[in-house]
C-alpha cells in the first residue's frame, strides 16, 4: 500500500507542475487586456484633468484586482536595456510599445523619459483644454485640441519611426 501511495505521489508532483505551466502559458497568451475591458474607458478625446486622473486610478485598481500589479516571474534573466518595472504600466499596448522601444534602442532610461514626456504632454494638453473651454472658446479650439490629443495618444503605441 505504501508503494502505491509513493507511486501516485511521484506522478502527482510532475503532473501538477506541468499543468501549472500550461495554465500559466495559456493565461499569458490570451488576447485582450483586462484593464481595457474592466478599467476606465478613455474613449473621450477631451477628458478633463480630473477624469484623466480618475481613469489612471481605475486602471491601477483593476491591475491590483486581477493580480497584474506584480511581476509574472520574481526571477528572470534580461538584458540591461529591458526594464524590470514594465508590469506597473496598466495598458498592455503601451507596455508592449515600451518593451519594443527599449529593445530597439537599448536604453530603458531614455525610453522611460519618453513615456513620461508623453504623459506630461497629455496632462498639459488637458489642462490647456480645460482652461480654454472655461473661457467659452470651445467652437474654434475644440477640433484642434481633438487633433492634438489623438496624435498624442498615438505616440503611446507607436514604436516605428515614420517619416
Amino acid at each position: 500500500m505504501l508503494s502505491y501511495i509513493l507511486k501516485r505521489f511521484a506522478w502527482f508532483v510532475p503532473l501538477f507542475f506541468l499543468v501549472s505551466m500550461i495554465a500559466f502559458g495559456l493565461s499569458r497568451m490570451t488576447p485582450g487586456d483586462p484593464v481595457e475591458e474592466h478599467g476606465s474607458q478613455n474613449t473621450k478625446v477631451d477628458p478633463s484633468l480630473v477624469q484623466l486622473k480618475a481613469a489612471k486610478r481605475t486602471d491601477q485598481r483593476v491591475l491590483k484586482e486581477f493580480g497584474l500589479d506584480k511581476p509574472p516571474f520574481y526571477c528572470s534573466l534580461t538584458t540591461a536595456a529591458q526594464s524590470d518595472t514594465l508590469y506597473r504600466i496598466a495598458r498592455k499596448n503601451r507596455r508592449k510599445t515600451l518593451q519594443q522601444l527599449s529593445a530597439k534602442y537599448g536604453n530603458w532610461e531614455h525610453t522611460q523619459a519618453y513615456y513620461h514626456a508623453i504623459e506630461a504632454a497629455e496632462i498639459a494638453l488637458t489642462q490647456l483644454a480645460d482652461t480654454l473651454f472655461q473661457n467659452g472658446d470651445t467652437i474654434l479650439v475644440k477640433p484642434q485640441i481633438g487633433k492634438f490629443k489623438s496624435a498624442l495618444l498615438q505616440l503611446y503605441i507607436q514604436h516605428e519611426h515614420k517619416r
